[in-house]
């Protein structure tokens, strides 16, 4: 008990910090303190004070004493855990806060919202979402809930975000961060039309806000409305925006591939102003294997995977030393399998550009090759500042780097025939032949039965990204249409599971006179449900002006084949090169007249499509598309060359 003047002192103390007031609050807390120097409620109210007044570590020592004089008192854990995580110290204030629930049977949920919000922090996802799922049966607020959501959204669980959130808003939550992390559930969960209303929400309440801009970007872009896509991240401010900018462009129809360099040129003169790239004096000693250092966020269940995995196991390891840097989230079996076909693998996710030049200097590389170019999780910059003496773009991105400090760009004798295609690289082009790389088979499911067969008709179909299926793509498809009455068109990709989508997909089908009946929508799935759905399709029809190329190669796989059309540049000759290496040449149109013509013809004979289809794996391992060593020498020849050209 406190003598009655110290009570007193600490009543008014207590009401100036319940108004905010800690300024008033001390003097009294410090005669409490004069006449009480073992009164636990003095030290907690000091404490208290400091923390308000922003003296975070003196309120902590103030804490610290309260503890030692009441050590089972929840009241002084809990204040030292606030005062630990107001200073970023999250997991002594855990500590604190598993204390403070330690005192008493039953504590406020307010000690266990404080706990889960420090596991929140620190990204430990699984912790605070088992705590905030305790914590809302008894407190039904909308900040749990979109504590709860955010908490989902980092174990990647969306669609339990997605309910949190739209729990979280029903219950009075609002504003930018709810509309921002709305935006960002519907953008995974493939509702881009919802995923471009959050966004433009969060922009309403922050005009011009640059995470905002560039996520209304990604919706757009998934949603296949390019100059909208292009329009946000030009306004956005994010340093992933230029690059998401320059990717986005390529999908713009038709083709501009000599505006594509210009475009890709000047964003980089841009983004290098002011670096200095590094400079080597590294040399190889007689007989020393050149040392290759790959580069890629996508060492992973992902297209470049798919082309990447023959060659490495091919190479020849008394020519090539290989240093594999991956900067892949969250690694898988492909990843497992791709580590073990380096001489050395890093981890590089976390390391940023400077630490990521410091490992290619510690491993004295010779040849750095990025495989990522301007997609998602590139290492552009580090490539503008230089990693190695040598540097060469491959496989990840359709078109120029434009970097200055990119000396090769690795293609094939389709892609890049002439000096005009080379015109259009600001990267000296080095040839592998006749593909740009070997694919390796994603599955060893049957072939499916070609349902012509069965159905009594034939079915088109696609499985691109609703950013490839532009103007130009729905012309040739629908010429495909028109040209087969009986044909339907099936058609598995992200976006297309909601009406309105639909709807605005099918539209200059309808004006076309085609009707909706006449096509299929699904949802993808995982890749085995991906691939086992071949066997609803005849015939792929290909996008232009960027064609398939990890697509066209798994409709192969299963016996399906595409359709394409020629091009006159570098992405929209990937059909062409597939199908030369394939040996399917009747399914190589001309020009845009030629592409309904040949759609009939294939249509009207089913039989040879069944036959195709039943020997298509033959054929594909008797091609330059399944040779690994082949392009693995060829790659070896490639790599010397380059290094070569650096010393002559």
């Amino acid at each position: 008990m406190y003598p009655e003047r110290v009570m007193k002192a600490l009543q008014r103390a207590k009401a100036a910090l319940n108004a905010g007031d800690a300024a008033l609050a001390l003097p009294d807390i410090e005669k409490a303190l004069q006449k009480c120097p073992k009164g636990f409620d003095c030290w907690l109210l000091n404490g208290q004070a400091k923390g308000l007044l922003g003296d975070h570590a003196g309120a902590e020592q103030c804490f610290r004493k309260a503890i030692a004089i009441q050590p089972k008192n929840l009241d002084g854990w809990n204040n030292l855990g606030i005062s630990l995580s107001a200073r970023g110290l999250f997991e002594p204030a855990i500590e604190a806060f598993d204390k403070a629930i330690a005192c008493v049977l039953q504590p406020h949920p307010d000690v266990y919202h404080n706990l889960a919000s420090c596991h929140l922090e620190l990204g430990q996802y699984r912790q605070a979402a088992s705590i905030y799922e305790h914590v809302v049966t008894r407190k039904d607020t909308s900040d749990v809930w979109a504590l709860l959501a955010m908490s989902y959204q980092g174990l990647d669980r969306y669609q339990d975000a997605l309910a949190a959130y739209l729990l979280a808003r029903s219950k009075g939550a609002g504003g930018y961060t709810l509309h921002l992390n709305l935006g960002t559930c519907h953008n995974v969960l493939n509702d881009f039309d919802a995923a471009a209303a959050h966004a433009q929400a969060a922009l309403d309440v922050a005009p011009g806000d640059p995470v905002a801009l560039y996520n209304l970007g990604i919706a757009r872009k998934g949603a296949g409305q390019i100059a909208q896509a292009i329009d946000a991240f030009a306004q956005s401010t994010l340093p992933a925006a230029p690059g998401a900018r320059l990717l986005t462009l390529n999908f713009v129809d038709p083709a501009d591939p000599a505006g594509l360099r210009r475009e890709h040129e000047a964003a980089m003169a841009q983004l290098s102003a002011g670096v200095a790239p590094r400079t080597f004096a590294r040399q190889r000693q007689p007989g020393e294997r050149l040392r290759v250092g790959l580069v890629s966020p996508d060492l992973r269940e992902h297209p470049v995977a798919f082309f990447l995995e023959g060659l490495l196991a091919k190479l020849d390891r008394s020519r090539i030393e290989l240093f594999i840097y991956s900067d892949a989230r969250k690694p898988d079996a492909v990843t497992a399998r791709l580590q073990a076909l380096g001489d050395q693998w890093r981890e590089t996710f976390d390391a940023g550009d400077e630490r990521l030049a410091e490992l290619f200097e510690e491993d004295g590389v010779h040849l750095a090759i990025d495989l990522a170019g301007h997609t998602n999780g590139g290492r552009v910059k580090a490539f503008a500042a230089r990693l190695a003496p040598v540097q060469a773009a491959y496989l990840g991105y359709g078109a120029t780097t434009g970097l200055a400090t990119m000396d090769h760009l690795l293609t094939d004798d389709i892609l890049a025939p002439d000096a005009d295609a080379a015109a259009h690289f600001t990267e000296r082009l080095q040839s592998l032949g006749p593909v740009v790389a070997t694919y390796t088979p994603a599955t060893e499911l049957p072939v499916a039965p070609a349902p012509s067969t069965t159905r009594g008709h034939p079915t088109f179909g696609s499985f691109a990204q609703l950013c490839k299926i532009s103007p130009s793509t729905i012309e040739l498809w629908a010429d495909a249409l028109s040209a087969v009455p009986t044909a339907r068109m099936f058609v598995m990709t992200k976006g297309l599971h909601t009406p309105a989508a639909q709807e605005r997909f099918l539209a200059p089908f309808a004006a076309r006179g085609i009707g909706a009946e006449r096509f299929t929508f699904r949802k993808p799935g995982p890749m085995a449900e991906y691939l086992e759905a071949h066997g609803e399709i005849d015939l792929i029809l290909d996008t232009v002006p960027w064609n398939g190329h990890t697509t066209t190669m798994h409709a192969l796989w299963m016996g399906v084949p595409t359709l394409s059309v020629k091009s006159a540049h570098h992405a929209g000759r990937f059909g062409e090169m597939l199908l030369k290496a394939a040996r399917l040449d009747d399914c190589l149109a001309q020009d845009r007249a030629d592409f309904g013509v040949r759609a009939a013809a294939l249509a009207a004979d089913p039989a040879k499509l069944a036959q195709e289809r039943a020997g298509m794996r033959a054929r594909l391992q008797a091609s330059p598309l399944l040779d690994h060593d082949a392009i693995a020498r060829r790659f070896e020849q490639a790599c010397e060359a380059m290094w070569d050209a650096r010393q002559t």
